[in-house]
């Protein structure tokens, strides 16, 4: 039996939570921020379905050898501009982005279960 984790993250950034809301939305804006590090998102692979049941779904492609990485979700909650949430159904993971106004900018956190301990 394998056990599972959480992971939160936090982000503050000098922009309105509406702005953060349409980076996460926007196929446009999607692929150019959401992938690491030494991996990219083509455009033509995002599908964003920003309804509860909607589509959440693109290819990360590791830069080096071109091997693909498709992530296949489902929004289960979408609050605009404050909350969304996804599943990964077939990984049994989930994902929450909150988009919090603090100050003169967002506070991001993300909540991420169902992660493996190992």
């Amino acid at each position: 039996m394998s056990s599972t984790s959480v992971l939160t993250i936090r982000h503050w950034i000098a922009t309105t939570p509406e702005k953060v809301w349409e980076a996460y939305t926007t196929p446009e804006l999607f692929h150019r921020f959401f992938s690491p590090e030494g991996l990219s998102i083509p455009i033509e692979t995002v599908v964003l379905e920003v309804w509860p049941g909607g589509r959440c779904e693109c290819v990360m492609v590791f830069d080096e050898t071109g091997e693909e990485s498709p992530n296949i979700g489902v929004f289960t909650e979408v609050e605009k501009p404050h909350r969304l949430v996804g599943a990964e159904p077939s990984l049994n993971f989930s994902s929450t982005q909150l988009f919090d106004e603090d100050g003169e900018g967002t506070l991001i956190t993300i909540i991420q279960e169902g992660l493996p301990e190992e």
